[in-house]
């Protein structure tokens, strides 16, 4: 029963090291929804304060102010715009580590429902294997009462 004993040690290490990678998997994806969802909510407010600014300056120029303000101003603009592309870049990044991080959850719970079915096989086999253990023995046994019976038939006993 030693062998029989190891397979389902071996069946209980397979499937929690499994659980576990799953389990770390999950809580890598979560983090990245979080980071997305961060990334995305400074997006849109480093988006709206330029265009609040953007609008603002523009009110400004309208009522007649200098040329060179307007200069002042449109660098301004230009500065606030890669901020932003930044952001959106960030933003972009943190899309795709989710949807990376998405499809390595998706693969470990195959792997997991796969290492599952694989060790329900692998019970199927053990129960096999123990019943036709239990056979042979049960055969062995009753040759051997056969071999006694014959013995003592032919001891007189």
């Amino acid at each position: 029963m030693s062998t029989l004993d190891t397979l389902h040690r071996l069946r209980t290490d397979a499937r929690d090291g499994a659980q576990e990678a799953f389990a770390r998997r999950l809580s890598e994806l979560r983090l990245a929804e979080e980071l997305l969802r961060r990334a995305t909510a400074r997006w849109e407010w480093q988006r709206g304060r330029c265009t609040a600014r953007a609008e603002a300056r523009l009110s400004v120029l309208g009522v007649g102010e200098a040329a060179g303000s307007a200069v002042v101003h449109a660098r301004h603009e230009s500065r606030l715009r890669g901020e932003l592309e930044v952001l959106a870049f960030g933003r972009q990044v943190a899309m795709r580590e989710l949807a990376a991080r998405s499809g390595r959850s998706d693969q470990a719970r195959d792997a997991l429902a796969r290492a599952e079915a694989s060790l329900v096989v692998l019970e199927q086999l053990l129960a096999r294997r123990a019943q036709e253990a239990r056979r042979r023995r049960l055969r062995r046994e009753e040759h051997l009462l056969d071999e006694c019976s014959q013995h003592r038939a032919l001891a007189g006993v």
